[in-house]
């Protein structure tokens, strides 16, 4: 292997402080006071805890009930939420499991109760990415109106 030519060889590290940097062995400067949390920063005491394990938990009762809606299931499909509703009435895929919800009501063709939850879904959830869809299935049921 050939050696490295004077010219080639690594700059020593210069330990003087840059003006732009604090020297390594300077002690770390205070933190600045935190500034307080606005009231939209602070968690609400009412938001559920959402850890990957408890996630998991949720999605494991939603996935059958998914899977019953998309073999036409309704029945079997409201069984599974139901209890996903039981176990975790606020979890995070609360907004998930009652579009599901809705849409299982649909197909076992129980109009009304899909409407008054559809109500309540939209009260719940007034900007929720899922609505367009909801209100699409209700569309769809033949004698429904929104």
């Amino acid at each position: 292997a050939a050696a490295l030519a004077p010219a080639e060889a690594p700059a020593a590290f210069d330990e003087r402080p840059s003006p732009t940097r604090a020297p390594r062995h300077a002690a770390a400067a205070p933190a600045a006071p935190r500034e307080e949390r606005r009231a939209t920063e602070e968690p609400r005491a009412d938001a559920p805890v959402v850890t990957a394990g408890v996630l998991a938990q949720e999605q494991a009762l939603l996935d059958p009930a998914r899977a019953a809606l998309a073999h036409g299931d309704g029945v079997g499909a409201l069984a599974r939420l139901a209890l996903h509703e039981r176990r975790f009435p606020n979890g995070a895929l609360a907004q998930e499991r009652d579009a599901m919800t809705i849409r299982a009501l649909i197909l076992i063709g129980d109009r009304d109760h899909a409407r008054a939850r559809a109500d309540a879904f939209r009260s719940r959830y007034p900007s929720s990415l899922l609505w367009p869809m909801i209100a699409a299935s209700l569309d769809a049921v033949p004698g429904s109106r929104r």
